[in-house]
């Protein structure tokens, strides 16, 4: 007789950076790449370079999808659970040439500056607050969103806010 593949499809779940999450279905035994490029057809996303997908293991230590290993040897098959994410920043943002690479870069940097993991001084938070703010204001068709978003942002740093409205009113 011939041998039969036995090939198990396992099922991942990606949060994105509005905290959607989708399911995707691989191999347990497809390259990491494979996941990952699934993610960002998905998307439509063009500039990936930029992105990962990461994990973090029982001890809550974050790793990035290895895109050259096997999704098996990564990740536990118990908790197939993963982040899409910022893996790096440009140091020129003006080289992004993607409407949709910008849009996630503010999303990453807005969860960022909510969560405590961007850290800087008042002034550097404060203008890149601004920054966020100004490019969400570009995509946002409804100025009662932008509001929401603004105050979203705002409430974060409710105990700097005079630091905040300070160091941006020396900005502008």
């Amino acid at each position: 007789g011939t041998a039969r593949k036995n090939t198990r499809i396992v099922d991942v779940i990606v949060t994105f950076l509005d905290d959607s999450k989708t399911v995707y279905q691989v191999s347990q035994k497809a390259l990491g790449k494979t996941l990952f490029y699934q993610v960002c057809d998905s998307l439509n996303l063009v500039e990936v370079d930029y992105f990962g997908l990461e994990y973090f293991d029982e001890n809550s230590v974050q790793f990035w999808l290895d895109l050259e290993k096997p999704i098996s040897k990564q990740l536990s098959l118990q908790n197939l659970c993963m982040n899409f994410a910022v893996k790096f920043y440009p140091p020129e943002p003006s080289t992004l040439e993607d409407e949709l690479t910008r849009y996630l870069f503010t999303l990453q940097i807005r969860k960022d500056l909510a969560d405590g993991s961007l850290l800087g001084s008042d002034k550097s938070t404060s203008i890149l607050i601004s920054t966020v703010i100004t490019a969400f204001e570009m995509q946002c068709k409804h100025k009662f969103n932008l509001f929401f978003f603004t105050f979203s942002i705002l409430f974060t740093f409710v105990g700097n806010l005079p630091t905040f409205f300070l160091a941006l009113s020396s900005h502008t």
